[in-house]
């Protein structure tokens, strides 16, 4: 839905209102303002909310659109469009593809791994950082989150935009069910005050495609909608949350301050050079077929030699791929002559894409071996490691963008679970380095900051210094305990087995030396 959500600094006049009168009349009486009797407005939409989902659909069908045109790129089923100039109508159905747009948008997204949160807070044994005292590790866990937060970075990164939805799970589903939605399927209003969405708007599809309703997201309730045969619409759930928010995480990918919807990794530009090179591989393939085997000639020859023993003429594959020619005298009894064309060479078409490879690569910061050209001489490390570090440099400004959404996720998680919102600012956004060193460079600087004191080996950042997963480091502290365990147990049996009075079998620890369990020997 990139470029297609308006921004608001607060909702539209009377948006989430109830617009219902709460005066006298009982169920079913009849209302001087005209409005319907109280039993029926619970099974339909208020004029307003009625007029707000108007306005959300027409925006969502903009947005469709525009992210059909996104997803044709990165997907490669873009068709080429013919200038009608040198392509053969018979060839214009042959499908040419360049696949930059993935590549452009997956570099990105590789180099996206998404950990979860941490919370700025002591734990009860009074170290700080440590512990999940929200629970936020659980719902992480439960709900796969590393899985649905990289499909909606990937939404991000492909449309401008992605979106995360929270809400009471049902039975077999965990208590706050997290997923990502389609942006083809959900708009939102974005309050660039308040940083976060303010309404929303959800398409509800049935497996065969057809449009079976429509969920309607509002700061204290989500109201759901069925598309009746007749064309109207039956609420069949409003759940009245009272949260003072929306429970819709956006995640904004390159947002600015005069277009705060976001914006796709494939821009314009890129979507022209990938229109030029589809058409220039096109141009190769009609080149192929017409121009790669090589065209002869015969001057003065008859035509008797292109006819059959029957008398007909032979098709013209047949003349094309012969090998052997032979050729009588003509009528004056001179031998035809025999030539050849050259072939033509492909390389004109390869210089090209490798000049549009280069423009994409100027465009987008990418190396222009990423995009299928290397060069004769090969880039040093020093090169390599440079062109890196702009794309994590990217990366990383990416994901301080999608910190925004992620951390107001958390926080409707706890206060969807725990009717609590908690205080801004402790809930932090943890994601995997991009520009990490290798795990044995990793190491070595983990424990030399060890060995100066500036890490503690007991603390949880010290195991994420040496580049173990989150899995590892709960594999870490399980063995870490389960030693501390057996220490602990081995000491007390000492212990025990001392104070039962039994002297150690070569002497020491004996009487006279005031050392064993400590009684005093006699003056």
């Amino acid at each position: 839905m990139s470029d297609l959500i308006p921004t608001f600094t607060a909702p539209p006049a009377g948006a989430g209102t109830d617009t219902r009168s709460s005066t006298g009349a009982g169920a079913g009486a009849a209302r001087f303002d005209g409005s319907a009797p109280a039993h029926l407005r619970l099974h339909r939409l208020s004029d307003a909310e009625e007029k707000k989902r108007n306005r959300l659909v027409a925006q969502l069908r903009v947005a469709q659109k525009v992210n059909a045109r996104q997803q044709s790129y990165y997907e490669g089923s873009k068709r080429v469009r013919d200038l009608g100039i040198s392509i053969p109508p018979h060839l214009k159905d042959v499908e040419a593809v360049t696949a930059w747009p993935e590549i452009v948008v997956d570099v990105i997204d590789e180099r996206s791994d998404w950990r979860g949160w941490t919370v700025d807070v002591d734990d009860p044994d009074g170290e700080p950082g440590a512990g999940d005292p929200l629970g936020l590790g659980e719902a992480y866990d439960v709900n796969h989150l590393g899985i649905e937060v990289s499909q909606a970075v990937l939404d991000s990164l492909i449309n401008g935009i992605g979106f995360l939805s929270t809400g009471t799970g049902e039975d077999g589903e965990p208590d706050v069910l997290v997923k990502a939605e389609s942006p083809s399927m959900m708009t939102a209003t974005w309050s660039p005050r308040l940083r976060r969405a303010v309404e929303a708007l959800r398409e509800n599809k049935a497996s065969t495609g057809r449009i079976t309703g429509w969920t309607l997201f509002e700061l204290d309730s989500t109201i759901t909608t069925e598309r009746r045969d007749g064309g109207g619409l039956l609420v069949v759930d409003r759940d009245e949350h009272e949260m003072n928010r929306i429970p819709v995480a956006v995640l904004l990918n390159r947002p600015r301050s005069s277009r705060t919807s976001g914006r796709s990794e494939i821009t314009r530009a890129v979507r022209s050079f990938t229109e030029s090179g589809m058409r220039t591989l096109l141009g190769m393939e009609v080149s192929r077929e017409f121009y790669a085997a090589p065209q002869r000639f015969l001057m003065g020859a008859n035509e008797d030699m292109f006819l059959d023993e029957k008398g007909n003429l032979k098709p013209a594959w047949e003349v094309l791929l012969g090998r052997v020619l032979v050729a009588p005298l003509n009528e004056v009894d001179e031998a035809p002559t025999a030539g050849q064309f050259s072939a033509a060479s492909p390389q004109p078409f390869t210089e090209v894409l490798k000049s549009l490879a280069q423009m994409v690569s100027a465009a987008t910061g990418l190396p222009a071996t990423h995009l299928g050209f290397a060069t004769d001489n090969p880039s040093s490390a020093d090169a390599i490691d440079k062109a890196d570090r702009r794309l994590n440099s990217r990366a990383r400004r990416r994901h301080s963008q999608y910190d925004l959404g992620l951390i107001e996720l958390g926080r409707t998680i706890c206060l969807w679970r725990d009717d609590d919102l908690p205080p801004a600012g402790i809930i932090r956004s943890l994601w995997t380095d991009p520009g990490a060193p290798p795990p044995a460079a990793q190491a070595d600087r983990a424990v030399k900051m060890i060995t100066a004191g500036a890490l503690d080996p007991t603390w949880d950042f010290t195991l994420e210094q040496f580049g173990l997963t989150d899995d590892e480091i709960r594999r870490v502290k399980k063995e870490r305990l389960r030693t501390q365990g057996r220490t602990s147990l081995t000491e007390i049996i000492d212990r025990v087995q001392a104070g039962a009075g039994g002297a150690p079998a070569d002497g020491a620890g004996g009487e006279g030396d005031g050392s064993g369990d400590g009684v005093q020997p006699p003056a």
